[in-house]
């Protein structure tokens, strides 16, 4: 039996507010992660024929008080025990080379199926840790060890794996929308049985938006306006009537009425439309030195805002056991 096992170094994110209040916060969001996680077994679906189920064991190892990176909150640990000599694996196509349904009887080929589907799962659990606690963590890297064998993560796809910088001590200290922490395993069987997310296909609307938020993972990134407002279009527009009227009449139904919504929702359109047209002072690409314009703080705040909305109504669908905001504004109603 050979071990295939995912070290993911966790940490948090930079904030600028040590106030009592904020420090509650975000250490109680950590308490709840670290907890649900701990020792965690989870059985993942593999569509590597007889490999029926990936029995995947979760191991969290606590940084020392004294270690050099002081965002450093630990190393989650993730293995699966696989017998490679004896697993019949059959694939449809590999680089066009193996003809359909063939089955794989080379090692190595066998060995890079595994790791490609493990590295798959990983950055599915990594999506699903974020939607169930706020987007309040990092990896600020991964390697994977195969038997004694390490390869490496692709680590662009870890470089920022909180969702777009989310964790902005602003909108958490202004509290304008609640973000709440749920069990890890909640979040993935609602992701297992009420979306087709882990096919990586787009068959609906809650399928749109969270393959959105996908592309979500660095807030530096500009067309990040452009997918967040697409996330929560494909939640809340029903094509008839005014977008923005249509998104703050159900934000207020679902979240709550936070008193200036009307100005935030009407400011994240003014924001994307800037770009469109030509109005926004763009900072230059290649520039060494940052210049952070009043442009910049308001694209911020708009890619932040719409984030946090979108999180919150997935939140609220996960804990209502919804597909869909018909279904969510029914409970409500």
């Amino acid at each position: 039996m050979d071990k295939i096992t995912a070290k993911l170094i966790l940490v948090k994110p930079a904030i600028l507010d040590n106030s009592k209040d904020v420090s509650s916060f975000y250490n109680k969001m950590y308490d709840d992660l670290i907890r649900d996680i701990y020792n965690l077994r989870l059985s993942v679906p593999s569509s590597l024929n007889n490999i029926q189920f990936w029995k995947l064991n979760f191991k969290y190892i606590k940084s020392p008080p004294k270690n050099l990176h002081k965002r450093k909150i630990g190393t989650l640990h993730i293995s699966h025990y696989v017998d490679l000599e004896n697993t019949n694996i059959t694939c449809e196509t590999i680089c066009g080379k193996i003809k359909k349904h063939e089955n794989i009887i080379d090692l190595e080929i066998k060995k890079e199926l595994l790791i490609f589907e493990f590295e798959q799962i990983l950055y599915n659990i990594v999506f699903a840790l974020n939607l169930s606690y706020g987007g309040l963590f990092n990896v600020s890297e991964g390697s994977c060890f195969y038997g004694k064998s390490a390869f490496y993560i692709n680590n662009k796809k870890y470089k920022n794996t909180n969702f777009g910088g989310l964790p902005s001590d602003c909108m958490y200290i202004n509290r304008l929308i609640d973000i709440n922490s749920i069990p890890f395993i909640t979040t993935w069987n609602w992701m297992q049985n009420k979306t087709n997310f882990f096919n990586g296909r787009s068959t609906n609307r809650i399928d749109r938006t969270l393959n959105a938020l996908t592309y979500l993972y660095d807030c530096r990134a500009y067309e990040d306006i452009f997918y967040s407002l697409m996330g929560i279009e494909a939640l809340y527009n029903r094509g008839e009537g005014d977008i923005r009227e249509q998104i703050e009449n159900k934000v207020r139904c679902v979240l709550g009425d936070f008193s200036n919504i009307h100005t935030i929702i009407k400011n994240m359109y003014y924001i994307r439309s800037d770009f469109f047209h030509g109005r926004f002072r763009l900072e230059q690409n290649h520039c060494d030195e940052v210049f952070i314009s009043k442009d910049m703080d308001k694209y911020y705040e708009a890619v932040n805002t719409a984030l946090l909305i979108i999180i919150a109504t997935i939140q609220k669908m996960i804990i209502n056991n919804c597909s869909s905001i018909e279904e969510l504004l029914e409970l409500k109603l």
